[in-house]
């Protein structure tokens, strides 16, 4: 048994539950110490003067304190304004428990330097800065603005997703953070009272742990780069072998006490399968060109793609797990959470890059057993008028009627009578229907959600896609390994809460609409980094290239390209 790079316990599944991510039984070892710069030294406790009222009106009034633009002014004015423009910080305990709270988010893959770390941190002693009254006044209002900006980002992430994904539904922002931090002020708690508005989730703390563990591996110099050369499999010997042995060492996916040699044994074949595992590789244990560029990602990207996974786990609500179905779209998995225990996953097929299944949540309402396809126009004109030119007999085969026009009013045609070589794309003017049965591209069921792009979960015929370690196939929608196994779920205690129910309905080929009894939330999240049930760390590609916006974000820079969601074409 090898430990996992989120420094937990794993087991040596080849193929571990993808994206259990909400529920990890997480049995952490000890790591070291946190190499991070300390705040300075705490100064004495002691009383602050207060203020006067009126330098605080107008410094808040200008924005702009000791030269430092305030991040949240409107935030820091309606705290003030809450308390008649009285001083807050009139302890110096409270200021450096506040420094030492900025300096951990850096544990939380944020920049403390984002929260005014180095002006707090001079105004601490005020002969650094001016005079003692200018001092006071700065370290007054920037502590609140560097508590609040800190607040709003533990709780709902520093960037503002809609920025990088126009669709987005973000969370209702309900946090009254000046009522906070007046009570944190209070009772004493600062740090405690910031850290209550992190993700409480396993996977959260799993995937922490894990940025840790990478942080101290980047500062001890990373992991080593295996030179390019034939593949690398069971025995081989070589210098080659050698550094293979120490990179996956290094990411615990081999025992430290097997870092030596240079022989290509068993125990390493092992290593190479579980590290192929959880990159969503191939895992046949043989180093050919794809495992070798994904071993030689250098750990400094790696950091920065758990900080961007640890980003995207503050944007969801802080609910998940009490009954939840949670998609992975980079992972290509669908996970069914009951009190915050997986009780049902399998893997799906995603959206293309140039159809991209979008990001957001809802709440299943009800399923169709022996769905129609009504065809999206994209679809019909782009996908399938290709196919029909190709074979005349293609929409009799596959069950397909065609229609004058959309809805009612459009007259059923026959397709024998068309000119389908004088048809394009643009001039595509008709609509397909696809009736239920073994090959409608829908499947036996589909879930139905609302939300604006025309997505949903559902059945496919196209099994053999599941057999693919990656699988960004459909114009949107997600399909399902086990639809039916879901949907029996989902329906209990109903008469169709079971497999049999289930095949006794179906079995007529009729189209039935049906209620679940309970509507149950929906999330489909873009997670490039998790953890599994048993605490291993899983890392994939980024699918739609959205880690990269993210990435800039979190650094501070202007997001450059915002990517409208492309998804939501039916299939």
């Amino acid at each position: 048994m090898v430990r996992a790079v989120a420094s937990v316990r794993c087991g040596r599944r080849l193929l571990p539950l993808l994206f259990c991510l909400l529920v990890v039984v997480v049995g952490c070892q000890t790591l070291q110490p946190d190499p991070v710069s300390s705040p300075p030294p705490p100064a004495t406790p002691q009383s602050i003067a207060a203020l006067p009222a009126s330098q605080i009106q107008n410094a808040i009034a200008a924005g702009v304190v000791a030269g430092i633009p305030l991040i949240d002014a409107k935030g820091v004015r309606d705290f003030y304004r809450s308390r008649q423009e009285t001083t807050a910080w009139t302890r110096l305990e409270a200021i450096n428990e506040l420094l030492a709270a900025i300096e951990a988010s850096r544990g939380e893959g944020l920049d403390p330097n984002a929260y005014h770390l180095v002006k707090l941190t001079l105004l601490v002693q005020p002969a650094a800065y001016g005079t003692e009254d200018e001092g006071a006044l700065a370290r007054e209002i920037l502590c609140t603005d560097a508590f609040l900006t800190l607040a709003s980002h533990y709780r709902y992430g520093r960037i503002n997703l809609q920025a990088i994904l126009p669709e987005w539904q973000p969370q209702a922002r309900d946090e009254k953070f000046g009522a906070l931090l007046g009570k944190a002020l209070a009772r004493g708690d600062i740090r405690a009272s910031l850290e209550r508005l992190l993700p409480n989730a396993p996977g959260y703390v799993a995937l922490k742990e894990a940025y840790r563990y990478h942080r101290t591996m980047a500062e001890q110099g990373g992991w080593p780069t295996i030179t390019d050369g034939s593949h690398l499999q069971q025995g081989d010997r070589g210098p080659r072998v050698a550094l293979l042995r120490q990179r996956l060492t290094q990411s615990n996916d081999l025992a430290p006490e097997a870092a030596s040699g240079d022989r290509f044994d068993a125990q390493l074949h092992r290593a190479v399968q579980h590290f192929q595992a959880r990159h969503g590789l191939k895992a046949d244990g043989v180093v050919e060109a794809t495992t070798l560029k994904t071993l030689n990602i250098p750990v400094q990207r790696r950091l920065q793609q758990l900080a961007t996974n640890l980003e995207r786990w503050r944007w969801l609500p802080r609910t998940l797990g009490n009954r939840d179905i949670v998609v992975n779209i980079p992972g290509f998995s669908l996970t069914v959470l009951e009190n915050q225990q997986p009780v049902l996953a399998m893997k799906v097929v995603a959206g293309r890059p140039d159809r991209q299944t979008p990001i957001f949540s809802s709440t299943v309402t009800h399923l169709v057993l022996n769905p129609t396809w009504e065809v999206p126009r994209e679809i019909a004109s782009k996908d399938l008028l290709p196919k029909i030119k190709k074979n005349p007999n293609y929409l009799k085969q596959f069950g397909f009627r065609i229609m004058s026009a959309n809805g009612n009013g459009g007259q059923e045609l026959d397709a024998g009578q068309l000119d389908w070589q004088k048809i394009t794309p643009a001039t595509f003017r008709h609509h397909l229907s696809q009736n239920p049965g073994r090959e409608n591209f829908l499947g036996q069921v589909k879930f139905i959600f609302p939300n604006p792009y025309s997505v949903y979960l559902h059945d496919t015929p196209s099994k053999k896609l599941f057999q693919k370690e990656s699988r960004p196939f459909s114009s949107g929608c997600v399909r399902l390994e086990k639809p039916l196994d879901l949907a029996a779920l989902l329906l209990r205690p109903t008469p169709l809460g079971s497999r049999e129910g289930l095949d006794k309905a179906l079995a007529n080929k009729a189209t039935r609409t049906v209620r679940l009894p309970t509507p149950i939330p929906v999330h489909l999240v873009y997670l490039t980094a998790w953890a599994d049930a048993q605490g291993t760390l899983h890392m994939r590609p980024d699918l739609y290239g959205l880690d990269r916006l993210i990435e800039e974000g979190l650094e501070g820079q202007t997001i450059r390209k915002p990517l409208p969601c492309i998804g939501g074409c039916g299939d």
